[in-house]
């Protein structure tokens, strides 16, 4: 794929601090790679689109082409039967201003009833959306069983928006398989967790750039996470590509609260208890100035922590 259209690919989904390894090396992503990057780390659905057909109009590889004209069509299908009206279903709103503030629901019977219920929640509200804002509209089947056997799961689909009405991601039960789509068949598993295909199971090929005990953050519904890397990240060497996701630990109120006072319980319940798996594309490196001061607190902490029991 010609350089300038990868380097719009790595700018959209990769963290500064990725794309400065990417530069830093020459290293040169594959088109196979650029497609998962696209697919599983567009910043939302329209961008999604934008760049598979990037892929599908430019990638050299005609099975990667390929790929990508059924990932657009998958997607279009899912908001397609998500926004359509089913008998016997609504759709249910869940808005936060905040990532803190308390959730406020609403009910409608159409998914255009459903975007107006933001409308008019941010009008009563007198205030704008801001970036922080989220909203999810879920649809679901509603109906009275006769009997046991009528039973089922009233989910029915579901799409997660930011700011400005901005469509995330999108799902609906009928069309949420993406191997049916990529290879003809129902892999009978969680999709991602599929490992009789390669795409989008495995991890694409791209420079580590971190090391162990870095700060990161992420940005997480419109605000940042803070953690900190656990492992050995060589560097220059290439990712695992049989796992995606940095180890890391998160800066939470809890290391103050945790009792600490033996090698045993500072693996148990911090670095065991207080981890998370994060992909590498969305991890940003900071610096200790960068943390808040609740966030800088916890960082020391656990320095002081691992100085005393994280060493072999």
């Amino acid at each position: 794929m010609k350089d300038e259209i990868a380097n719009q690919i790595i700018c959209a989904t990769c963290s500064k601090s990725l794309r400065n390894a990417i530069d830093k090396i020459a290293f040169k992503v594959a088109d196979f790679d650029l497609l998962i990057l696209a697919y599983k780390h567009a910043p939302d659905y329209d961008k999604r689109l934008e760049l598979l057909r990037l892929i599908q109009d430019n990638a050299e590889d005609s099975a990667v082409r390929e790929q990508a004209e059924k990932c657009i069509r998958y997607e279009k299908d899912q908001l397609s039967r998500f926004v359509e009206d089913e008998e016997d279903c609504i759709f249910e709103v869940k808005i936060k201003e905040k990532p803190t503030d308390y959730e406020e629901s609403y009910l409608a019977k159409t998914y255009r009833g459903a975007l107006n219920k933001v409308k008019f929640f941010c009008e009563e509200g007198e205030f704008k959306a801001t970036e922080n804002l989220r909203f999810s509209i879920t649809k679901r089947r509603v109906a009275d069983e006769k009997n046991a056997k009528d039973f089922s799961e009233d989910w029915r689909g579901s799409a997660d928006f930011k700011a400005d009405g901005i469509l995330l991601d999108v799902w609906h039960n009928d069309v949420q398989n993406l191997c049916f789509y990529l290879y003809g068949f129902v892999c009978g598993h969680i999709c991602m967790d599929c490992e009789k295909e390669p795409f989008p199971h495995i991890a694409p090929s791209l420079p580590h750039f971190l090391k162990n005990e870095d700060l990161v953050c992420y940005d997480k519904n419109g605000a940042k996470e803070y953690l900190v890397t656990y492992g050995t990240y060589g560097e220059g060497k290439l990712t695992d590509d049989t796992d995606d996701c940095a180890y890391c630990i998160d800066l939470d109120k809890e290391i103050f609260d945790c009792r600490i006072k033996t090698k045993e319980a500072f693996y148990e319940k911090l670095l065991f208890g207080l981890h998370t798996h994060i992909e590498y594309p969305r991890l940003e490196v900071v610096s200790v100035g960068d943390l808040p001061a609740d966030k800088k607190e916890a960082y020391e902490r656990l320095l002081q922590l691992y100085k005393l029991y994280g060493s072999e």
